[in-house]
């Protein structure tokens, strides 16, 4: 077979793959060819930007973003800074601080802003003040910013609270969506309900932690554009009141909720007053009446149920897939597996059943951890199950993975 010419690859193709890649990427394969060369000159190209910052080589990296910043600092719409690694955590907030400079000199209209991987174990109060005051400074002066994720941080809450204080003086119209998947070590950061007020057209918040105090802060400080709650815990508090909820609700007629959570245990502490219409648990099922309860608070709003079962050896029974035919508005499902021969081909044969049912499914997706001690009776029972999807006009992916893959 002759080798493939991927100097000659149509700028299309190179368009989309570029797209998905990071500004470094974008660098280096700009010195490829000719070919390349030009597909990364298209000006769409550089209005949505990836600068990722690693600690391995980060000399040669922080000199490459850099560069790459000032090419293209004019034209970007949205933004996402991302740093791996911890251990030198002093050194990337010194190239993020330089790059935040020649951003706030360029004054971009940017659209989306998203900050990842901060953390402060390792940089002085000294490196971390100033990275703050030069991301403060580029901050101020957007004035149409309508995203604002921050994830997978560990900073003081005193900075949060600073980015969203002057976000809601400089964005405060504009803003649809607030990300703040952080590590909330004190609780909900201090008059978040008088800081969200600033945000009158707030559409969507995803948040990273929950209790009482936060649901009833909610209430008094979203307005009635309010429509999505995303919420990230490995675990709840307490219980919160129906009350709250009820408040919640009231404030924000048109409200739905989704949770990221590690068991579903946890989803039973909520309550039926708010339509929870997502559910995500990370650990597995640890007991049939998990799945029963949640049928019955839920069954009439769940739209997504995930389940990342990636611990255990649980027998899903057929009562199992009985519960899951009850929600009469679950459109996707999905569950990573490792769970024995014989019960695996006990619950296919019961989820082909529901199948045959009427039912609002229309996306499925399996997940085996490890495909190499499935054997050939579980593979013939998926064929079989591919083929009912089919018939029932489903979406069935079967994803047979090896040790060291990705689960989700």
């Amino acid at each position: 077979m002759a080798e493939q010419d991927w100097g000659n690859l149509p700028q299309h193709i190179l368009l989309q793959i570029f797209q998905q890649s990071s500004l470094n990427t974008i660098g280096a394969s700009a010195q490829v060819c000719h070919c390349w060369n030009t597909a990364t000159q298209v000006p769409s190209l550089w209005r949505s930007i990836k600068l990722i910052l690693n600690e391995r080589e980060l000399e040669k990296n922080a000199r490459r973003v850099i560069a790459l910043t000032n090419k293209c600092a004019k034209n970007v719409t949205k933004l996402k800074v991302e740093c791996n690694g911890s251990v030198r955590m002093n050194h990337m907030l010194k190239t993020l601080k330089t790059v935040f400079e020649i951003l706030s000199r360029s004054r971009p209209n940017l659209k989306v802003f998203e900050l990842q991987g901060l953390y402060q174990d390792y940089p002085t109060n000294t490196e971390m003040t100033t990275f703050v005051t030069a991301v403060n400074t580029f901050l101020e002066q957007q004035k149409n910013l309508e995203k604002f994720v921050l994830e997978g941080t560990d900073i003081e809450e005193k900075y949060v609270k600073s980015f969203l204080e002057i976000l809601g003086t400089s964005s405060g119209e504009k803003m649809k969506i607030i990300t703040l998947n952080y590590n909330f070590i004190d609780g909900p950061i201090d008059d978040f309900n008088t800081i969200l007020k600033n945000f009158r057209n707030l559409h969507r918040l995803d948040i990273g932690y929950i209790n009482q105090q936060l649901i009833e802060n909610l209430s008094n400080s979203l307005g009635t554009n309010f429509t999505q709650l995303f919420i990230t815990v490995e675990e709840l508090e307490a219980s919160i009141s129906d009350t709250a909820w009820v408040a919640l609700k009231k404030s924000c007629p048109d409200l739905v909720v989704s949770f990221y959570v590690n068991g579903m245990s946890e989803v039973v502490l909520l309550t039926p007053s708010i339509p929870l219409i997502s559910i995500t648990a990370v650990a597995p099922l640890s007991h049939e009446f998990e799945i029963a309860n949640i049928a019955t608070l839920y069954q009439h709003t769940l739209e997504e149920l995930h389940i990342e079962n990636h611990f255990g050896e649980q027998e899903l029974s057929e009562d199992f897939c009985k519960h899951l035919a009850s929600f009469q508005r679950l459109r996707k499902f999905s569950m990573s597996m490792m769970i024995k021969t014989e019960a695996n081909i006990k619950f296919l044969r019961a989820f082909g059943e529901v199948l045959k049912r009427p039912n609002s499914l229309t996306d499925v997706k399996f997940k085996y951890r490890d495909s190499r001690t499935i054997g050939s009776k579980v593979l013939k029972e998926i064929e079989k199950l591919k083929e009912e999807s089919v018939n029932s006009g489903l979406l069935l992916n079967v994803d047979l993975l090896v040790p060291g893959q990705d689960y989700f």
